[in-house]
């Protein structure tokens, strides 16, 4: 692992910010907080190979298929009933107005008319909205799971700023991924 991966990895650990009326302890929380950095970090991981995937339906299955199964890891992991239907619904409530992934699919039609270089645009524009996308998903659950929340009293109109935020900062995030794996 570079040591641009090793400093995200640390960064990742420390992003969630701390609920002060958590029913969990702190020794609780921070242990938590380590295992669910550690899941969406290998979600954003998977998410990056999403935008390789030059089939527009294809790719946004396989996204909406991690980002469910990282809901499920995640809530196993803080004593949250998994609620599939529901899960879905919030996913699509709060990735599906985001307006960085709005763009990121207008992009992606735009570029695919250029040959060579517009599918290679493509698919790194695509893994790095899919990987932000799944780092913003991944931080709001937490952030909501750590504060006692369940599948039913989250509200995506509530978080919306904040996973705008996180979006913001996955971009960031998957950059560095992306360059790392390539470089």
């Amino acid at each position: 692992m570079s040591n641009t991966a090793q400093a995200d990895a640390t960064t990742i650990d420390q992003e969630v910010p701390h609920i002060d009326d958590s029913p969990l302890s702190e020794a609780e929380l921070r242990g938590r907080r380590g295992q669910a950095n550690n899941l969406i970090k290998n979600f954003m991981i998977g998410s990056l190979s999403v935008g390789i995937v030059p089939v527009p339906l294809v790719d946004a299955a396989a996204l909406s298929s991690l980002h469910l199964w990282m809901l499920q890891k995640l809530a196993n992991l803080y004593g949250v009933p998994f609620k599939k239907d529901i899960g879905k619904s919030l996913l699509g409530s709060l990735v599906g107005s985001g307006a960085g992934i709005t763009a990121a699919m207008g992009l992606r039609q735009l570029l695919r008319g250029l040959p060579v270089a517009g599918q290679l645009l493509t698919g790194v524009s695509v893994s790095i909205m899919s990987a932000a996308s799944t780092y913003a998903v991944g931080k709001v659950f937490v952030q909501h799971f750590e504060s006692g929340g369940t599948f039913l009293t989250m509200d995506p109109e509530k978080v919306r700023d904040y996973f705008q935020a996180e979006f913001a900062a996955g971009k960031a995030k998957a950059s560095s991924m992306a360059k790392d794996f390539v470089g």
